[in-house]
């Protein structure tokens, strides 16, 4: 525009000195009007290039013209103006041949910018969409620059003349107006003549119980005789309110519960004619949720989602913590659950992630925030419950110390506990103190299985008490259990074989129970160097790998049902210090190598059936203490030289032995 005022003086200055005074007033006059010309074109030319992305849009919204309505200047027709249901309205200037710059349809059915009749591209080499970034235009020196990159760089494109790229705005036809451009290309976009109402809102429309929603609504056609009616059932309200004959809104409230239901809309022209409409809507109920959050714990684990909608919906995670287990995709007003796997907070910072509920087509109807606590500080919380529901299931209120339980103190000062430096479970133990009173801290009822969840348990002992039911298999799962006492109670039926499982384990004492079955194989552990299960109802035999206790120092299986031999393999463990299986039903010989228990200390097989001699090598049992062998089927020489100078406590009786008593024992 300076290069054009330049110009516009360099010519006043040349009539000037040319010219008479009358003639160079009209030559100022008329270069004037030539550039208010050009102005007047290139706002015309923008404005045009602004009304063709509108007609697009108006296409792929499947949007309709409710008026073409011509603009004049001096009875003229320079232009139209049109008016849609739902765009802002549009002015096109028109003219008789057309120009440069237009729009045409590529065989991918979307609308492009064209110049001369070629693809104008982008900074990228791709074809500019007419519903992407504007072309703008200006006028320079009487010609055309056009810009692709918002005002960055121009390029001449032609001389400006008063052309528009439209050649043709058509509305002779009944059902749509036809764009005609000036390569002959066209564009037709459906009017409506007939009587009808449209929304502002995308059907269906959001809701939720309770909630109330507004919409716009625009009738094609009306006066003042025209009525809008919403007809509503099943709890739903709706309120028309008329801003005018043309429009107006229409308030719809959900009823509470919410029902699958539309809104019927009725208008009437007041003569003959009476249309009717319905409202939708996409109804997403979240069960159980409250302002859509849910709270997980930091160890991760299973989130279940349960989705109420009246449409196909789908649950998509959108971090990489949160993973999808199932999907569920169905209509009617039914409950979709949606199943997730949370991945543990190893972190020490809470954090946060989104669950979206979309449509089919991946509309975003509700979004779910999922905020997840740190690992520790979820692990402390599910301790905090196991303990609180361990108190309920042993009869808590009947304990004779229960100092802290469930209270809100940390669970290290509570009676019995014992934490980590974490503050995690590392012992439980209730035992008597008073030696004159054996009393465990009176605890009764049963175990519950999520004792197997305190993941840093090392030592659990519960004695003297009335526990009973059976031992929860769940037990298996403490990896890091060295010690295991639970003596002395009323605990039943079989020893659970996920005591294998316990690879910690050092230290094994469920003696003077009411437990039956056999021994299960696998809880004989490398690791043990103390079992006691005497005082039960134990039934089957000692195992032949019994000689895997390398680390084995006490063994007692007493008062029991066993039955068969004693394995020779016992013989192998020399770090054996007490053996006790008397009060069994054991048949056979005592091992030929007991000898080899050089620091056996203890030996009890008495009230047995066991048969043979006792073995010449037990006088290699130097450290031998204690000795029962009553109440058996041994003959043979007693040896009793060897045990009264070996041992301070001898039951030899009841059997069939031979031999002579020392004088000095007489």
């Amino acid at each position: 525009m300076e290069k054009i005022i330049y110009l516009l003086v360099v010519c006043i200055s040349v009539f000037f000195a040319g010219c008479k005074d009358d003639d160079l007033q009209k030559q100022v006059d008329e270069l004037e009007q030539r550039v208010i010309t050009l102005e007047t074109l290139c706002a015309q030319m923008n404005t045009n290039i602004s009304s063709m992305q509108t007609i697009i849009e108006a296409l792929k919204q499947q949007d309709y013209i409710t008026g073409v309505n011509p603009v004049e200047e001096n009875t003229v027709i320079i232009g139209y103006t049109i008016t849609f249901a739902k765009n802002k309205p549009i002015t096109i200037y028109n003219g008789e041949n057309g120009s440069f710059l237009g729009a045409k349809k590529d065989s991918d059915g979307l609308y492009y910018w064209v110049l001369d009749g070629d693809w104008l591209f982008d900074d990228d080499g791709g074809k500019m969409q007419v519903s992407g970034v504007t072309p703008q235009l200006k006028i320079e020196n009487g010609r055309w620059l056009v810009s692709i990159d918002t005002g960055k760089t121009w390029n001449d494109v032609g001389q400006a003349t008063g052309e528009s790229f439209f050649k043709e705005v058509d509305n002779s036809a009944e059902d749509f107006v036809r764009f005609v451009f000036a390569d002959g290309s066209e564009i037709q976009v459906p009017k409506k003549t007939t009587f009808a109402i449209s929304f502002s809102e995308t059907l269906p429309v959001k809701i939720t119980a309770g909630e109330t929603v507004e919409i716009a609504y625009t009738l094609s056609q009306g006066n003042e005789k025209t009525l809008v009616k919403a007809i509503t059932s099943n709890g739903w309200r709706a309120t028309v309110n008329k801003k005018d004959n043309l429009s107006g809104t229409i308030s719809i409230t959900a009823p509470t519960p919410i029902t699958d239901d539309e809104v019927l809309v009725f208008i009437s022209d007041g003569k003959e004619k009476t249309v009717m409409s319905a409202i939708s809507f996409c109804i997403v109920i979240l069960e159980n949720v409250q302002d859509n959050t849910v709270k997980v714990g930091g160890s991760g684990g299973d989130l279940n989602l349960e989705v109420t909608s009246n449409m196909a919906i789908r649950a998509v995670p959108k971090v990489e913590w949160i993973e999808t287990n199932e999907q569920v995709e169905s209509r009617a007003l039914v409950t979709n659950n949606f199943r997730f796997t949370i991945k543990a907070n190893e972190g020490e910072l809470n954090r946060t992630g989104n669950i979206e509920i979309q449509d089919a087509e991946g509309k975003v109807l509700k979004t779910i925030i999922v905020i997840q606590g740190n690992a520790l500080e979820s692990e402390l919380a599910k301790e905090k419950e196991i303990l609180t529901k361990f108190y309920f299931a042993t009869n808590g209120d009947q304990w004779e110390n229960k100092t802290n339980w469930c209270s809100d103190k940390p669970v290290g000062e509570w009676y019995g506990i014992k934490t980590n430096h974490n503050g995690l479970v590392s012992e439980i133990l209730f035992v008597y103190n008073d030696p004159t009173n054996l009393n465990g801290n009176n605890l009764s009822g049963y175990l519950i299985p999520e004792l197997g969840d305190l993941s840093e348990l090392f030592f659990l002992e519960i004695q003297f008490s009335q526990i009973s039911g059976n031992i929860p298999e769940e037990l298996g799962k403490l990896k890091h259990l060295y010690h295991l006492n639970l003596s002395y109670n009323q605990l039943s039926g079989e020893i659970p074989t996920s005591i294998g499982q316990m690879t910690s384990l050092g230290a094994l004492y469920l003696h003077e129970n009411q437990l039956s079955g056999e021994i299960p194989s696998s809880i004989w552990l490398s690791n043990l160097t103390r079992i006691e299960l005497n005082g039960n109802q134990l039934s089957g035999e000692l195992p032949v790998n019994i000689n895997n206790l390398q680390g084995l120092t006490y063994l007692d299986l007493s008062n029991n049902q066993l039955v068969g031999t004693i394995p020779t393999t016992l013989c192998e463990l020399n770090n054996l210090e007490v053996l006790y299986l008397g009060n069994n039903q054991l048949t056979g010989e005592i091992p030929e190598d007991i000898g080899n228990l050089k620091k056996l200390r203890w030996l009890k097989l008495g009230n047995n059936q066991l048969t043979g001699v006792i073995p010449e090598s037990i006088k290699q049992c130097s450290n031998l203490n204690n000795i029962d062998l009553e109440q058996n089927q041994l003959h043979g020489d007693i040896m009793l030289d060897f045990f009264i100078n070996q041992c301070s406590s001898i039951m030899l009786g009841h059997n069939n032995l031979t031999g002579t008593i020392p004088v000095s024992q007489i």
